[in-house]
Formats: C-alpha cells, structure tokens, sequence
C-alpha cells in the first residue's frame, strides 16, 4: 500500500476574508489525484550510495516509501570542523530528496557503539553552526529532525 492519500475536492467554494481587501473567492472541481503524503507512514534507512534520485524513486515505486531516515554521521570530524567537501555532499544527498518528492528524518550523530565516543561540546556547537546553512537550504524536504546527537542512539 502506497504512503498515498487522496485527496478529493467537491466542488467548493472557498471564501476568505481580508479586512483591507474584502472578500476573495476560489472555486475548486472535483479531482481523483492521488496527492502523495511524504512526510507520513514508513520510512526507509537508504545508505549514503542510495541518497540519489533514482534509487530515491524506485524505494517508492516498489514499497511505496516517500519518507527516509538518514543518519548525518559525524564520527570521522569529531575533532576538527567539518570540510566544506561533508557540508556539499550533505546538500547534494538533500536536494535527492527534493528531486525524488520524498523528505527525510534526519538524525546527526557521533556514534552508533556503546562507547558513546562523542565530540568535546565546542565542536558540537561548531558542527551545528555549520549544518545550519545546509539544512535551511533544504528544510522543504526535512519532515522531522531527532536532535539527539550525543550518545549510542544518536
């Protein structure tokens, strides 16, 4: 079953009010479309080499699947800021979504061990200062972020 819903418009009229400009009218014909829901249902967890439109596209034409869940793995610059090669890979997987009609569940993190090897907080702070451009660049396709960055579960 698709993560589709439909969405059927009655032959309606909707009226809005505006105090400055008085009333606007917008009428609406009945439609079948199926609108697709990205950012409900099931997600997948595609690995880096899958953040790419087509392979984004035929998670959904065989599952049905317009939500993903990716995982920012911060783990080789727990010491040092991130290269600005990371931030443009990371905005290249992003507009994949946006290619694909799909949206993402995105969670940084440090580590995914019980060692809970985490960066020193400045870095932390430095990191999140420099993903900040690359996800307001792409918030159109982010549905949830888990800011659980620190610790095994991320």
């Amino acid at each position: 079953m698709k993560n589709n819903f439909r969405v059927t418009f009655l032959s309606l009229t909707l009226v809005f009010l505006f105090e400055e400009s008085g009333a606007v009218t917008a009428t609406f014909t009945a439609s079948d479309v199926e609108y697709p829901a990205a950012d409900r249902g099931f997600y997948v967890n595609p690995t880096d080499n899958e953040m790419n439109v087509p392979t984004l596209n035929s998670f959904e034409a065989t599952w049905g699947n317009r939500l993903f869940i990716y995982y920012i793995d911060l783990s080789p610059n727990k010491g040092q800021a991130l290269p600005q090669s990371f931030l443009d890979v990371l905005g290249t997987r992003l507009a994949a979504l946006h290619g694909a009609g799909a949206k993402a569940i995105l969670r940084p993190r440090y580590s995914s061990s019980s060692s809970c090897d985490d960066a020193p907080l400045i870095i932390v702070q430095q990191h999140l200062k420099q993903l900040k451009p690359v996800l307001a660049a792409n918030v159109d396709v982010l549905a949830y972020f888990q800011a659980g960055i620190l610790g095994r579960l991320g």
